[in-house]
């Protein structure tokens, strides 16, 4: 797969294109991907995949709320086991948004991808106020010479999948089930920073992770399973997400801690890729420190359980 920044001087084969941001590139958006590469190979063309950056809602939010399933670099790595030929990034601002649909397809569309056959999901929107749809696509389509096809929505479990539904699922603690959605298990990376060394002294240390990219979704506040991805190895562990609420009196500052099973040593800059399997209890603040140990020993002995039977 080719990854273009610039929409100067494409010379695609008989391009058959789609537009979407894909968040998280989950099941959904691989049967688009899917039906893409299928018309490509028909029409003895090339996929292209047109997708933005940065995200819409981060540029029109004024608090930038918006927490999204992968980094541009997560997706890259997603979209090149699709089978996707190309990937143009192109540079969102507001300026970009003032274009309109029309003009969104005559000028980098026709002119400068030069499409072929261009496939929608069935919900398809796009341009100034998300003005352009399938009816309105079709028309332009025999005004400037390509075919436009339209997918259906992929349903998993009678109801259609979603960025939205999964970032909800991961909110909510719900990790099997966006799991189940994505297609793949739900990660993100950190690098380890100093804590507070609480943990080590109750025979659990965990090393404490800074997310770089402020964006990037964290699941809700709980006990996980997960699995540590470290120096190219893997391991089993046990993350908490929240504010420690038994150690620290009116804690403000939420923290994401790692204990990984059968590990004890300095991991300080170390980049973590954690693996988000399965939520097994909600934060809560306990009456004693050997109180929390025996729940944190019952935790243990679950997620030990638990990751055996993956």
């Amino acid at each position: 797969m080719k990854v273009y920044k610039s929409i100067e001087g494409l010379n695609f084969k008989n391009p058959v294109v789609t537009v979407g941001m894909f968040d998280g590139v989950h099941n959904g958006h691989i049967q688009v991907i899917k039906k893409l590469n299928e018309f490509a190979l028909f029409n003895n063309g090339e996929s292209v995949l047109v997708s933005f950056w940065p995200h819409p809602q981060m540029i029109f939010e004024s608090n930038n709320s918006i927490r999204l399933l992968s980094t541009m670099d997560e997706k890259v790595k997603l979209l090149e086991k699709s089978g996707i030929d190309h990937f143009i990034i192109l540079s969102f601002n507001r300026e970009f948004a003032n274009i309109s649909y029309k003009s969104f397809v005559k000028e980098i569309l026709v002119k400068k991808i030069k499409v072929k056959t261009l496939v929608v999901g069935y919900d398809h929107h796009f341009g100034k106020n998300r003005e352009g749809n399938f009816d309105k696509l079709s028309e332009l389509s025999e005004k400037y010479n390509f075919k436009v096809e339209k997918l259906d929505a992929q349903i998993i479990k009678k109801e259609k999948v979603s960025s939205s539904i999964i970032r909800s699922s991961i909110e909510t603690g719900n990790i099997e089930l966006a799991n189940d959605y994505l297609g793949y298990i739900y990660d993100f990376s950190g690098f380890v920073v100093e804590g507070k060394r609480k943990g080590k002294s109750m025979g659990y240390p965990t090393a404490n992770l800074f997310i770089r990219e402020s964006y990037k979704l964290i699941p809700g506040t709980g006990v996980y399973a997960v699995k540590v991805k470290m120096d190219g190895l893997a391991y089993q562990g046990m993350m908490n997400i929240g504010f420690r609420p038994t150690i620290i009196e009116d804690n403000k500052q939420k923290t994401i801690e790692v204990h990984i099973l059968d590990i004890d040593k300095d991991l300080y800059g170390k980049e973590l890729t954690i693996k988000v399997l399965k939520k097994i209890r909600d934060e809560k603040k306990f009456n004693s420190i050997n109180e929390l140990k025996s729940q944190l020993d019952k935790d243990e002995k679950y997620i030990r359980q638990f990751l055996t039977k993956i």
